[in-house]
């Protein structure tokens, strides 16, 4: 091969390669790249606040499992124990699952919405028969569903 064709073909590997790195970069930028559209994975322990009422802000725990966009997981009392949450779900950062409260001999299905954004879940949460209450998850630890030592 002469020397002239080696060089006109390292210039066009040269140019093919700075023509990807820019393509490359300007995906990125764009949220092209599937890292870049990758979802948070909220598995862990959640904890959901509201809006003070009568002085004291309402809490409710969840511990929640992701595999892809299936969620599952509990309603936590204390560690180890709560209720199942059923049909839920996380996609392009929407969250939603539903849990089922049994009192008064009647079960009722509460459905919680969420919406991530960046590590806090803005959360509404659906009671039959009463208006939505809205509130924010962030992440806690298992430990802080206990109650307060003496």
């Amino acid at each position: 091969m002469k020397a002239t064709q080696k060089r006109a073909g390292s210039s066009l590997v040269k140019t093919l390669v700075s023509a990807s790195l820019v393509l490359l970069a300007f995906g990125l930028v764009l949220g092209w790249a599937p890292a870049a559209q990758a979802q948070t994975n909220i598995s862990g322990v959640w904890v959901l606040k509201f809006p003070p009422r009568y002085g004291h802000v309402r809490k409710m725990y969840f511990a929640l499992k992701q595999t892809g966009e299936v969620v599952t997981g509990r309603m936590l009392f204390s560690p180890g124990r709560g209720i199942p949450i059923s049909n839920g779900s996380l996609k392009d950062g929407k969250l939603h699952f539903e849990v089922v409260l049994h009192f008064q001999h009647e079960a009722h299905q509460v459905t919680y919405d969420g919406v991530m954004k960046g590590d806090q879940i803005a959360m509404t949460v659906n009671f039959p028969g009463r208006s939505p209450v809205s509130g924010t998850a962030e992440r806690t630890t298992e430990a802080a569903t206990l109650p307060p030592a003496p």
